[in-house]
């Protein structure tokens, strides 16, 4: 069934999944080495549009359309029958947010909303308190992720005919330092430990995939892909990304997020230190073209979990055996 994302934690020793399935908004669980699910919820929460979790998965934010608003909610999953399945039991959020994002730890958010013709960062508890402004831009337009605790990552959305730039911004000293930029269709993400990045640009004629890192200056990737679709070790040694089976023509990012480019991707492997991708898997076992999006690792970087963007079903790969399950 679709779904709207998913997230992933120990128990003990075993991993756990959580996933919002997209129809109803109900929770489930399982395993990533099971295929055995359990509903956490049965709140229906129709046309939600974006899901992150906080609190090793006791926790959620859903961001979902009440008309033509886009309303966002943070909620805790409770817990109210014999059978084990709750409700969700929280608070919403400002309606002014355009983008949020949870710290690694799962205890902080921070989120941006439209100040003028810029914006404002704030820095908050999942429930929305202990509120404090931290960042202002005359820029209304960012992605935005937080690869470790003390910094947040930001790149200016694409905008035609205009540069873009990334930035990694220091909480505690709020020090924003420029990584990458005047690139046109610019799309990057940081490694944990913010001495690598992975950048996606224009080139003449087509798109040119990027590796930055501690050792020297930027060189062209091997694996030509959006930094959508992959995620870092906690090492920051190793990317894993879904890359696309054919090239990809200069300026497609925005006509992918647009869902007017479906994709067929292969699993691949960099080395960030000697440049080196491996492949994993073509998924041709499975029948299925897989348009690689919310790529995450579990906890101990056995099994790598992605939505295919063609039908919204959730994917696990074994990545040390490479095989292929639906999570589902």
């Amino acid at each position: 069934a679709p779904v709207v994302g998913a997230t992933t934690f120990l128990r003990g020793n075993s991993e756990i999944i959580r996933y919002m399935e997209r129809s109803s908004g109900n929770v489930f669980e399982t395993r990533a080495d099971s295929l055995a699910t359990t509903r956490l919820s049965n709140m229906t929460v129709p046309r939600v549009q974006e899901v992150l979790w906080f609190g090793s998965g006791r926790g959620l934010i859903l961001r979902y359309l009440d008309g033509e608003k886009l309303k966002t909610y943070s909620a805790l999953i409770a817990t109210t029958t014999s059978s084990g399945e709750g409700k969700l039991s929280g608070v919403f959020l400002s309606d002014d947010i355009t983008e949020i994002v949870v710290n690694p730890a799962g205890n902080k958010i921070f989120y941006m909303e439209k100040s003028g013709t810029g914006a404002l960062g704030t820095l908050a508890n999942p429930d929305g308190s202990s509120a404090a402004k931290i960042f202002s831009s005359p820029i209304s337009g960012w992605n935005i992720s937080w690869p470790n605790e003390g910094s947040l990552f930001f790149t200016n959305k694409p905008v035609e005919n205009a540069a873009s730039f990334s930035y990694l911004f220091n909480i505690k000293t709020r020090a924003f330092t420029r990584i990458f930029g005047d690139a046109f269709g610019l799309s990057s993400l940081a490694s944990p430990d913010v001495k690598s990045f992975f950048s996606l640009a224009e080139g003449p004629a087509s798109e040119l995939s990027i590796l930055l890192n501690a050792s020297g200056a930027p060189k062209e990737s091997p694996l030509s892909t959006f930094p959508e679709k992959c995620v870092w070790n906690k090492k920051s040694s190793l990317l894993y990304c879904g890359v696309p089976c054919s090239a990809l023509p200069r300026g497609t990012l925005e006509s992918w997020y647009r869902g007017e480019l479906p994709l067929s991707d292969g699993l691949w492997s960099l080395d960030v230190k000697t440049g080196i991708g491996k492949l994993i898997t073509t998924f041709s076992q499975t029948g299925k073209e897989m348009d690689i999006t919310q790529p995450l690792l579990t906890p101990n970087e056995t099994h790598f979990l992605f939505v295919n963007k063609n039908d919204l079903t959730l994917w696990s790969v074994r990545v040390s055996q490479a095989t292929t399950t639906s999570a589902r």
